[in-house]
């Protein structure tokens, strides 16, 4: 006989932690399954412990080029095995403290794979539930490469637990996962080669931003070859053969290992949505849902986070507000709408690339006015104090109405810098704002006054 609860959730990162707080709060009866860990992507394989990677390596990199101007001696050497136990350490208590937040709850917690048996109903481990709601937020994995050798590629979630890194690493995709992890490798002594299909990288970034970023990588001792696609990899002896085209020719990439940062997908195949009368568009593709987070196909069905197919990039602060929203709706009808505009996101390279708020492409087919205010900020005290080379801004300004729609930033601390611009945007405050603002001096944030 099932077992009937309020709410059914899948998943146990920052969407379902989000809805399950407030429906809890709410008096819900809840139950979650996870046959992963708990605490989700974000913080066992992701968010969290690549930052953990990326900012020693940062810091060894600030270091470096101290060293060059002769105000310390000794550059630091990034020492990899030490910092997979430093980032282990940091997260090993994250399942045990996720749990016992549900627990101490009163939700049911369960490990295992969920799957629906039918609409509203679901089994976990032989034991079925009867759900009065269910919340997808089961997140994402590895895109399918479907290439020869694909079971040779090491994941990103193999990447973070190497307890040796090999002296050549090449990576399949230029995007967020890729570039990050290229950087830490390359602070940590490997030779790096990025293999990105497109004819550009992060082509959701302002270009010329990361085309500086390109030049700083290469300076790093990371190779970047785009308009290649992989078609193969080969294992002979102890090192790997990449093969792929580039502009229609064949090339051959070599390293010790072979690491896959093209992307993610929906973690929806164990659910058997079909069962449950839930929609996908295809089979990589995520829950559909209305403005709401719910099913366009079972109104007792929400998704939230990268498993569905909102207009929302795969990050965690958007995963949480959506889990909230699905949360509210769920209690009291569909009331709450996600905005997207104004989320910021980073790729924690050296230096950093951060982006918020509309792109050129995107302001143009909303038929905006707008003016495009670019800074090369490689001479400025905030670079030079570290001696780096690396750094500029782009902004978008409404032409019409003098506010901020859009920033890019690349340098020391836009990882930071980037939210300042978020809230202006998410306030439609005018550049006078900012402009007006007694920022503490001297410091990142106070620079925006010669951004815009």
């Amino acid at each position: 006989m099932a077992e009937k609860v309020d709410l059914f959730v899948v998943g146990t990162g920052g969407a379902a932690r989000a809805a399950i707080v407030r429906c809890r709060r709410a008096g819900w009866s809840v139950a979650v399954a996870d046959y992963q860990p708990y605490g989700g992507t974000s913080e066992l394989r992701g968010c969290l412990p690549k930052v953990i990677l990326t900012e020693v390596g940062r810091q060894v990199q600030h270091c470096r080029r101290l060293a060059e101007a002769r105000v310390i001696d000794h550059p630091p050497r990034l020492l990899w095995e030490r910092l997979i136990e430093f980032k282990r350490a940091l997260i090993r208590d994250v399942p045990r403290d996720t749990e016992a937040l549900f627990v101490s709850l009163g939700v049911q917690t369960l490990h295992g794979k969920a799957r629906f048996v039918a609409p509203g109903r679901l089994a976990v481990n032989g034991r079925e539930f009867e759900a009065g709601f269910t919340l997808i937020a089961s997140g994402a994995y590895p895109r399918p490469l479907r290439i020869v050798g694909e079971e040779l590629v090491l994941t990103s979630d193999g990447f973070l637990e190497l307890d040796h890194l090999p002296p050549r690493v090449v990576f399949i995709g230029g995007g967020y996962i890729s570039m990050e992890f290229a950087h830490v490798a390359a602070r940590a002594g490997a030779k790096v080669t990025v293999l990105e299909r497109g004819p550009r990288l992060l082509r959701q970034f302002d270009k010329p931003l990361t085309d500086t970023l390109r030049e700083a990588s290469r300076e790093a001792g990371v190779e970047i070859l785009t308009k290649v696609d992989v078609t193969g990899v080969r294992r002979e002896g102890a090192e790997f053969a990449v093969t792929g085209l580039q502009a229609g020719q064949a090339i051959e990439v070599r390293g010790d290992l072979v690491v896959h940062g093209a992307g993610r997908v929906p973690n929806l195949d164990a659910l058997d949505c079909k069962a449950g009368g839930v929609l996908r568009k295809g089979a990589l593709s995520g829950v559909c849902v209305n403005e709401f987070m719910q099913s366009v196909s079972d109104p007792t069905v929400y998704a939230a986070g990268d498993c569905n197919d909102s207009p929302g990039l795969q990050l965690e602060p958007i995963a949480c507000i959506e889990g909230d929203a699905a949360a509210l709706n769920m209690l009291g009808g569909n009331h709450r709408r996600v905005e997207y505009e104004g989320i910021p996101t980073v790729v924690f390279t050296s230096p950093r690339l951060a982006f918020v708020g509309l792109t050129e492409e995107q302001a143009a087919s909303r038929g905006l006015a707008y003016d495009i205010i670019r800074r090369d900020m490689a001479s400025w005290p905030s670079n030079r104090r570290l001696n780096l080379k690396y750094s500029g801004s782009a902004v978008l300004v409404d032409r019409h109405q003098g506010r901020i729609v859009g920033a890019s930033l690349l340098g020391p601390n836009s990882e930071e810098v980037i939210n300042l611009f978020g809230l202006a945007i998410r306030n439609k405050l005018p550049v006078a704002a900012l402009e007006d603002m007694p920022f503490a001096f001297p410091t990142d944030a106070s620079n925006i006054k010669d951004m815009v």
